[in-house]
């Protein structure tokens, strides 16, 4: 059986299901890139995990 990776690139990370997906996917212990075109201080749905030290986003 294969290990998953330790670190995840989400595209979308400001939508619904890429916030969901990034939530889940620190619960898990992952490290986390999220990558949207919104600003973070405009992406609401990140605010569970924005100070999270696994989870790091990138505007673009």
């Amino acid at each position: 059986m294969s290990k998953s990776p330790d670190t995840v690139m989400v595209t979308g990370a400001a939508g619904f299901v890429g916030s969901h997906l990034i939530e889940r996917l620190l619960e898990m212990g992952q490290t986390v890139y999220g990558l949207d075109i919104a600003p973070l201080e405009n992406a609401r749905n990140l605010d569970a995990v924005r100070d999270n030290p696994k989870f790091h986003y990138m505007q673009g």
